[in-house]
């Protein structure tokens, strides 16, 4: 014979494996009840202690609740089936029993609950309600595992992130030392730029402290926090899967057991009709057939109300927790991005404002106070000085010469001294040095212009090599044309000789006089000295026996050397051409 029992009493059964075989007759349905309410109470006092004890070690304080509630539900259902055979002792087990035992089995149908669910009513308030189908138990299980090992990956990496933060800090600080121990060698301030300097290293340090305490908050607030909170959720989710395998097991088990009753009523029922022998022989017949319709019966309705408290209640209590799991864990995976998150932004931003305090500082720096700066600590010990003057020292006498002698001779001043010959191939010489120097500085000074605006081109390219290869050209050419403002400048003051009041002195010194002792224009002094010229013999000492201060090649050029106007003419026309071609070679070119 066969015993059925409630959805819970077979689950707990399961998982406590104490089988014991009770008899059961079918004679007496008051016996029946009897038997079946002791076996029930028994068994659930003693699951219920089991289960109450397991789940003061594996859930948390805030199960309460839950207990008081089912609390209640028990001291409930232990007064009704108190009342039920209490009714089957004294043998009103008729239609009032019956009716009393099965409304009582109906409101414990409605209470009975698993004991790691919530309730029907919450447990089937979730998005897995409705996923019951075997088929999708796998990819359930599945998504419930990568949810674990996401939350494990997040928790991991805060924690990888912790430790890289301490190594990058480790690793800024060391850097900040090395180069602060350089720059702080040179005893030589550079004013607004060292401080400027300064200040980043500052910034840098502090942004190195500043990965530290991220990295402390990474590792000790939100790594390990998420990882031990995860847990218990992952020793839920395994007992979940693994209960949903248990619960299958005894509906096939059930299956099973209907299988087989209905297999013996079918036997049973073949045996009494294929009975050709009357009496005794036939009533057992019957008998037999009787309680194995009775035997199918029971485990009939046995096997209904497992399946459907499976389908109805269990499962989706089971697909419920599930549901929670996941929501823990998502919440869990959140938090933990959202404070590596916050934590980061937090400091980031810290971060921008000084590094934006330092730019600005950069930005205000200004070359020419520091070198104003420069300028007057170094003046405080040293006097300005002007550009060293060459004197005219006449020449001293020398000894045993009679002071008549030295009389005899005219004094000479810094001014030139007329001579017997013509002074005009001179000024057309020095003229014509002053047009080709000229000519010579706006060649060099275009060829300058050119080169600069190729480097900054390639500056902005970003084609360094080419701007060094530039670099060098440039140098060059300023060379060339610093050297050619010398030689004009020297020209220039050798013209001024000639021309009186034409041009100043680069030094603001008054124009040089340039007579021969007398007073009276310069203008008046050349007429009498060209006057004077006319009137002399041909007989006139060679040009290299007086004093003339021109420009070195012109004091070297020999008496009676001079080249005639008409090659000088054809070699300025020459000049001229090739500086016009070179001209219009380099702007074609650049």
């Amino acid at each position: 014979m066969y015993v059925f029992y409630p959805a819970d009493e077979l689950l707990r059964i399961y998982e406590n494996p104490i089988r014991r075989s009770l008899p059961l007759t079918v004679n007496d349905d008051a016996a029946v009840n009897v038997v079946y309410e002791d076996i029930n109470q028994q068994r659930y006092q003693q699951q219920s202690q089991q289960s109450q004890s397991h789940q003061q070690q594996r859930i948390v304080v805030t199960n309460d609740v839950r207990k008081r509630k089912e609390k209640k539900r028990e001291t409930s259902q232990t007064a009704a089936s108190r009342r039920q055979q209490q009714i089957v002792r004294n043998g009103n087990g008729g239609d009032a029993g019956k009716k009393e035992g099965r409304r009582n089995e109906e409101q414990q149908a409605r209470t009975m609950q698993n004991n790691r669910a919530t309730g029907s009513e919450e447990a089937a308030n979730h998005p897995l309600k409705d996923l019951t189908q075997p088929s999708l138990n796998e990819p359930l299980k599945q998504h419930n595992g990568v949810a674990l090992k996401l939350v494990q990956t997040v928790s991991e990496f805060a924690q990888e992130l912790g430790a890289a933060m301490e190594s990058h800090s480790a690793n800024v600080r060391r850097l900040v030392d090395e180069f602060r121990s350089r720059s702080g060698d040179s005893r030589v301030d550079v004013g607004g730029m060292r401080r400027v300097w300064e200040s980043l290293l500052r910034q840098v340090e502090a942004d190195a402290a500043s990965h530290l305490d991220l990295a402390a908050v990474l590792q000790q607030q939100l790594s390990r926090p998420t990882l031990e909170a995860s847990f218990h959720r992952k020793l839920q989710s395994r007992k979940v899967f693994a209960h949903r395998d248990a619960y299958e097991q005894v509906v096939s088990k059930t299956e099973e057991k209907l299988q087989r009753t209905r297999l013996d009523y079918k036997r049973a029922y073949a045996a009494l009709l294929t009975n050709e022998a009357g009496g005794g022989a036939e009533q057992e017949l019957k008998r037999a057939y009787f309680e194995s319709h009775n035997a199918y019966i029971l485990q009939l309705r046995a096997t209904n109300a497992i399946t459907e408290r499976y389908q109805s209640h269990c499962l989706p209590g089971l697909l419920g927790e599930i549901a929670e799991v996941y929501e823990e864990l998502c919440g869990l995976a959140c938090k933990c991005v959202a404070g590596t998150s916050d934590a980061a932004g937090e400091r980031s931003g810290e971060q921008a404002k000084r590094y934006q305090a330092v730019a600005k500082e950069a930005q205000a720096i200004v070359p020419s106070n520091d070198l104003q700066t420069l300028a007057r600590n170094l003046s405080v010990n040293a006097t300005p000085r002007k550009p060293p003057r060459r004197l005219y020292v006449a020449p001293a006498p020398p000894e045993q010469i009679p002071m008549e002698r030295i009389s005899q001779m005219p004094t000479l001043r810094d001014e030139l001294v007329p001579t017997g010959t013509s002074t005009l191939p001179l000024m057309e010489d020095l003229k014509r040095d002053y047009d080709g120097l000229n000519l010579e500085i706006g060649r060099l000074q275009d060829a300058l212009d050119a080169l600069v605006r190729m480097q900054r081109k390639s500056a902005e390219s970003n084609l360094y090599t080419k701007v060094a290869e530039l670099q060098e050209d440039i140098s060059l050419k300023r060379l060339d044309l610093g050297v050619a403002q010398l030689r004009l400048a020297a020209v220039q003051a050798q013209k001024e000789l000639f021309g009186g009041g034409e041009a100043g002195q680069p030094d603001g010194v008054a124009s040089r006089k340039m007579s021969n002792g007398s007073t009276g224009s310069p203008k008046l002094k050349w007429l009498k000295a060209f006057k004077s010229l006319k009137t002399s013999s041909p007989t006139t000492p060679p040009l290299s026996d007086k004093y003339c201060f021109a420009n070195a090649r012109l004091i070297k050029r020999k008496a009676g050397n001079h080249v005639p106007r008409s090659f000088h003419r054809r070699h300025h026309v020459q000049v001229s051409f090739r500086l016009f071609v070179n001209s219009c070679h380099l702007r074609f070119y650049f």
